[in-house]
């Protein structure tokens, strides 16, 4: 995550914008499968105009995998967008 977090922000400071970012290291470094522990997080703020705090809720979550997005789903902004990573996704049988 700290890869694509650092791809995004140097992309976005190319084409001239501020930016503010935040990396979100898990406490553990490989958590138990199944689990929302070890869950690392980007955050990265980036706007044409100064900026002056770290932000609030975001407007887009990406999330690579169902862990991700199940522990910051509840912090999107209303009407955010999400893009997953499906490929981590499994179809749940009832």
């Amino acid at each position: 995550m700290q890869l694509t977090g650092t791809q995004f922000s140097d992309t976005t400071a190319v084409l001239g914008n501020d930016l503010s970012t935040f990396t979100d290291y898990p406490a553990e470094i490989r958590a138990p499968a199944g689990t929302l522990y070890g869950v690392s997080g980007f955050q990265l703020h980036f706007s044409n105009e100064d900026i002056h705090t770290p932000g609030d809720v975001p407007d887009v979550l990406v999330a690579m995998n169902p862990a991700a997005l199940k522990k910051n789903l509840e912090e999107l902004k209303r009407n955010g967008l999400i893009v997953v990573n499906t490929d981590a996704f499994d179809k749940k049988k009832s």
